[in-house]
């Protein structure tokens, strides 16, 4: 039997470790897949964009937004400044600067200034030998051609030189000075300057408004590269867990070993262990008195009603009148005998009454008590009853009393003094709301109470 056990536990435990891996086998699949899939997304995210890393990417775009506003505020300034001092040498050369720059392009041209050195040479010469000679003799002659050659050559060159803003400046004879020409160098310069400044300037703000424009899609970009590289690293760890469970598997499966071993032979007891009667009757009986005492304090605590003197006087602080036992039915009494109140010497409850109404009486000593409201919580607690017999003990300390039975649904008074009420007094009481009549005509009276009627038991439609 015991090696029945063992290959029994041994073939269960491999069942069960089987069919974990072929679970496993069947899933891995599927998550190396996933894995791949998640890879490639974060690979294409970062050829498509350019970027390795967005975080390193946004911090280097903002560098770069911050160098490019910087240039193009140092070009503003280095505008300006040049401007400005164009604006100053434009003035000190008093033409126009198309001319002046031309002017100094000339002035800078080595052939068109060989070229004049020339012309002036044979103009000089040619005054010169006109001091000597007429006009129409050879050798003047000759000089004058020479003259208009290297003039024809100088207009040739400033048309070279100048392209079509040569008849505008013309051929210049004359050298200019060399403040002149320096003036128009500088000027050309500044020029030169303010259109390559400008080109800069444009082409940084270019550049920053793409820049501004990376700049702004960087979180949109932030938060696809997080959801492409948190599956990515879901889809790697889960891959990861499936493939260490596999192996793990296998080398349980392949190191299983039977768990049933016999470490003693077994015996038949002689006394059985289940069940023990007398320790679940014990268990029983304590469960028992726990439950019904849990059961007895929550009763306790949920119930909010006043049962004892000493919970009244620790709720409310004020002075205590009397008590009255509580009874279950008190008989109605007659008054038709010579006797005006019956006797209840002997009772309980009357003089536990008797007590409180020399309590009242005396309870204030400056003045004394004319009128009693007597109410309830809830129904049915005894007032009727109270206040009835409290109003004979008073007739029987001598005390006129009126007894005023508010209840006008259900009233009880008229029944403990079993009093005979006419559905007349509903008529005379209709005279009284209007004015008709008296209320001491509808007064009852026995000795020492005074009773109005409550007729309204009687009036089904009322109740």
């Amino acid at each position: 039997m015991t090696e029945t056990y063992g290959e029994y536990n041994l073939k269960d435990q491999r069942a069960q470790t089987s069919h974990a891996i072929q679970l496993l086998q069947a899933k891995i699949p599927q998550l190396r897949k996933n894995l791949d899939k998640s890879a490639l997304a974060v690979t294409q995210f970062r050829k498509k964009h350019h970027i390795s890393d967005p975080d390193t990417y946004a911090a280097s775009v903002y560098e770069m937004k911050q160098t490019l506003e910087q240039q193009e505020q140092e070009l503003k300034a280095k505008i300006a400044e040049v401007e400005t001092k164009y604006n100053e040498l434009q003035k000190q050369v008093g033409n126009s600067t198309d001319v002046a720059i031309d002017k100094a392009i000339l002035a800078q041209d080595t052939t068109y200034q060989n070229l004049v050195k020339q012309f002036q040479e044979a103009e000089i010469t040619y005054y010169t030998e006109l001091t000597k000679y007429r006009e129409t003799h050879p050798a003047m002659r000759a000089l004058k051609g020479k003259r208009d050659r290297l003039y024809s050559l100088m207009q040739a060159q400033v048309e070279s030189a100048l392209g079509s803003k040569a008849g505008s400046v013309g051929v210049l004879t004359d050298g200019t000075s060399e403040i002149r020409q320096t003036l128009a160098t500088q000027l050309f310069e500044a020029q030169t300057a303010i259109a390559m400044q400008t080109a800069q300037l444009d082409n940084v703000r270019l550049a920053r408004q793409q820049v501004s424009l990376a700049f702004a899609q960087i979180p949109q970009l932030q938060q696809t590269y997080t959801e492409l590289q948190r599956q990515f690293s879901f889809n790697s760890s889960l891959f990861t867990k499936f493939s260490e469970r596999l192996e793990e598997l296998r080398i349980a499966d392949a190191q299983e070993i039977p768990a049933w071993r016999l470490l003693e032979r077994p015996l038949l007891p002689e006394y059985t262990v289940e069940p023990n009667v007398l320790l679940n009757l014990l268990l029983g009986g304590i469960g028992g008195i726990a439950f019904a005492l849990a059961i007895a304090q929550l009763l306790e605590r949920s119930d909010r009603r006043i049962r004892e003197l000493d919970e009244f006087r620790e709720l409310t602080n004020m002075p205590l009148l009397g008590t009255v036992p509580k009874l279950k039915a008190l008989q109605a009494y007659s008054f038709d005998s010579a006797k005006v109140v019956p006797s209840y010497e002997y009772s309980v409850f009357m003089e536990s009454l008797r007590s409180l109404a020399i309590n009242l009486r005396y309870s204030d000593s400056d003045r004394s008590v004319k009128s009693i409201a007597f109410t309830s919580a809830i129904p049915s607690e005894g007032k009727s009853t109270l206040i009835y017999h409290l109003g004979c003990v008073l007739a029987e300390l001598e005390h006129k009393v009126l007894l005023v039975d508010a209840d006008l649904r259900r009233p009880t008074i008229h029944k403990l003094a079993s009093l005979q009420i006419a559905l007349a007094y509903l008529l005379q009481l209709r005279q009284i709301v209007t004015g008709g009549i008296s209320c001491k005509r509808l007064a009852c009276t026995i000795p020492s109470i005074y009773l109005p009627p409550a007729p309204f038991h009687r009036i089904p439609w009322f109740c």
